[in-house]
């Protein structure tokens, strides 16, 4: 049995840490995993299966020992941190997201199949390198790059232009789980009114939460009966309730925080919104699609894979105005809305856990 290392930055709530979740406790009857977190934080940890290992690097993470350890992990040899962070012996070792956990895996010894994954578009974000030549260096040393879209994967290579083609594999989702967790008792502290628009994420700035607010702000304000359900903890939440008070809005667009169980709250929704800036391909997207329901997007990565280029829901503008006139569309026109729901019930069906651990055994075997 393969002894494999993954390694990530955290298993706080956010979608790379979903993903890595639901692939291990997937894989780990094949293999013997190892979960390894550079910081000891994360709601994610709690659903790994026993069966699994857990390892952490820095147990008690404060601002300053962040701070102090991402500017070290930054600037230091890869070799070295790879020497003092990882103390067993894998047959393969895995860079579960893009920056830190992929340099501190490219320092493995050659001999070692050691393979990165990107989760994002590389074009939107600011890079975690020091330089453009530190990047290459450290995707060049591993063996396989796995981008999670086609967009991610054209964006690395623009981006990075490694000696690495990367390999594209979707995102696991497990859809029966979803489904089942679905029809769970919700724990939502706030009763369904009117038309009720929901969305997932962390509460930064990449996710959009702030163009959405804005949106919706400007249809309520022209009349239109609408709630919107934000899931999600971050460091913007404080900004984004002080934007919903200065606007008036307190009720109408509610912080529900970081639910276990997101599945049976969405489910009482109406419809579901990315507002993303960027994304690389958006778990909680498919997710809803996957409960079928209709769902708007901004233009981001992985996006036209997901909803087949805007068959099966609707890509909008990345902007506060591709936002609002999405929205709008589907508020004054209830047949659209009625045929976007049968079309992400159709597309459900896109979503394999099956094919995607076949494509991840392929690559590890």
């Amino acid at each position: 049995m393969k002894n494999i290392l993954f390694l990530i930055n955290n298993l706080a709530g956010g979608g790379a840490e979903n993903v890595l979740t639901t692939l291990v406790n997937n894989l780990d009857n094949e293999y013997d995993i190892t979960v390894q977190t550079i910081y000891n934080e994360g709601i994610y940890r709690n659903y790994l299966k026993k069966s699994i290992c857990y390892k952490t690097i820095i147990k008690n993470p404060t601002k300053n020992k962040i701070r102090i350890v991402n500017r070290l992990i930054k600037y230091l040899p890869a070799r070295f941190l790879h020497n003092i962070f990882i103390k067993e012996n894998y047959d393969i070792e895995i860079g579960f997201l893009e920056g830190m956990s992929c340099k501190v895996i490219s320092g493995c010894d050659t001999n070692i199949k050691k393979i990165g994954w990107i989760h994002t578009d590389l074009s939107r974000t600011v890079s975690f390198f020091y330089n453009k030549k530190a990047e290459k260096k450290c995707y060049d040393n591993l063996s396989d790059i796995v981008c999670v879209s086609d967009d991610a994967k054209l964006a690395f290579i623009k981006e990075v232009s490694s000696k690495n083609e990367p390999l594209v594999i979707h995102n696991p989702i497990d859809k029966q789980k979803i489904l089942n967790k679905s029809e769970e008792n919700n724990k939502c502290e706030i009763n369904k009114t009117c038309f009720t628009i929901c969305s997932v994420g962390r509460l930064v700035k990449l996710k959009g939460f702030d163009r959405l607010i804005e949106a919706t702000g400007k249809l309520i304000k022209q009349g239109y009966e609408i709630n919107v359900w934000i899931l999600g903890k971050g460091e913007l939440e404080n900004e984004l309730k002080h934007q919903v008070d200065k606007l008036g809005l307190n009720d109408y667009i509610f912080f529900l925080g970081f639910a276990e169980n997101p599945y049976s709250i969405m489910k009482l929704c109406d419809l579901y919104i990315c507002a993303s800036i960027f994304e690389g391909y958006s778990i909680s997207v498919s997710e809803a699609i996957v409960m079928g329901l209709p769902v708007i997007s901004t233009d981001c990565a992985g996006m036209g894979e997901i909803l087949g280029n805007g068959n099966y829901g609707m890509i909008v503008n990345n902007s506060i105005e591709g936002i609002y006139s999405g929205l709008k569309n589907i508020l004054d026109d209830k047949i659209l809305l009625l045929d976007m729901k049968k079309k992400s019930q159709e597309r459900s069906n896109y979503f394999d856990l099956m094919n995607t651990l076949s494509s991840v055994k392929k690559l590890l075997d």
